[in-house]
């Protein structure tokens, strides 16, 4: 007779390969559980039939498993020279929790915490860490940093631009939009020839006419506009004012042509939980938050490798403990 397997524990298992299929339908395709379960049934013509709590303990398991290669995950990201940070609300048993995510173009990291306050940026472990150049949306959390360099996303400052320009027609404002992006336009040009970075010179020449375009656009406005202290204004006195004082930081990508022009690198990497939202509403605890946040992040991290996620997931179920490279 064959000798009993050890690892079978329980009345009915599931092998690696089948547990695999059950975290990626139902995290990273977001499938709700019933649908995992019906999926299964219909697929093996009735013959599986999981239970939806199976597929919760299952994602849970897959989490605990993945713990020693999520904090790998960490480390490596504290090593590099830039990262894309990006955080969206996410609803828990009815109530408003945060989801903050650490990118580059080979590593994920994404974790859920009760807030987006600095006390979670703190316990996740990496900015209040980290010394190299932090790609964001203009979150005055990163103040708290002073270790590490801020870039701040253009697009948004694009978009604000653009709203403003629709609502006032300045043509100052269109002025300052173009030049941003005839900048955009230098670093590709000047990457495709093999450099790193624009010269010293040529950086203080690009701000000082940035600013002469902020300039121009604060004389159009006090040119034109009589009451300057109305609300109707608020939005674009703060614009301004953010963009002068910020200016650095807006034009961190021609420093160092590894910096984004935008942030969308982060903001591409929180869809699946913004999906998720949409699919189920809300999560059923921030534990159960934490589980998918963490297998979207081996996911995420094993495609951005060009790994196949099918064998990535069965890996980390049989134990093996290098994963990724690093």
């Amino acid at each position: 007779m064959p000798k009993f397997p050890d690892n079978v524990k329980n009345v009915l298992n599931y092998d690696e390969k089948i547990k695999s299929f059950m975290v990626l339908l139902n995290t990273y395709c977001n499938v709700p559980n019933r649908k995992v379960k019906e999926l299964f049934s219909f697929l093996s013509d009735g013959k599986i039939n999981i239970a939806q709590a199976t597929v919760l303990n299952t994602v849970k398991q897959f989490s605990n498993k993945s713990k020693n290669i999520l904090k790998s995950i960490k480390k490596n990201l504290l090593k590099k020279p830039v990262i894309n940070e990006d955080e969206t609300p996410i609803d828990v048993n009815g109530k408003q929790n945060s989801a903050i995510g650490i990118f580059t173009k080979d590593l994920t990291l994404i974790e859920a915490f009760v807030n987006r306050k600095l006390e979670s940026f703190e316990e996740m472990g990496i900015l209040d860490r980290y010394i190299g150049t932090v790609c964001h949306d203009h979150n005055n959390i990163h103040k708290s940093f002073v270790q590490s360099k801020q870039a701040e996303c253009n697009f948004h400052i694009l978009r604000y631009c653009k709203a403003e320009y629709e609502v006032h027609k300045r043509e100052s404002i269109k002025d300052v939009m173009n030049y941003l992006l005839e900048l955009n336009e230098v670093v590709e040009r000047e990457k495709a020839e093999g450099k790193t970075r624009v010269t010293v010179e040529e950086y203080e020449e690009y701000k000082n006419k940035y600013l002469e375009l902020l300039d121009a656009w604060d004389k159009e406005f006090t040119d034109n506009v009589r009451n300057k202290n109305s609300k109707y204004y608020q939005s674009e006195r703060n614009l301004k004012a953010r963009m002068r004082e910020y200016v650095d930081d807006h034009l961190r990508f021609l420093t160092d042509f590894r910096i984004d022009f935008t942030n969308n690198l982060a903001e591409r990497g929180l869809r699946k939980i913004k999906g998720k939202l949409k699919v189920m509403g809300t999560f059923r605890s921030l534990e159960s938050a934490k589980y998918y946040c963490g297998a979207i992040s081996i996911i995420d991290t094993a495609i951005k490798q060009k790994l196949n996620i099918g064998n990535t997931i069965k890996n980390i179920f049989k134990g093996q403990k290098k994963i990724f490279a690093f």
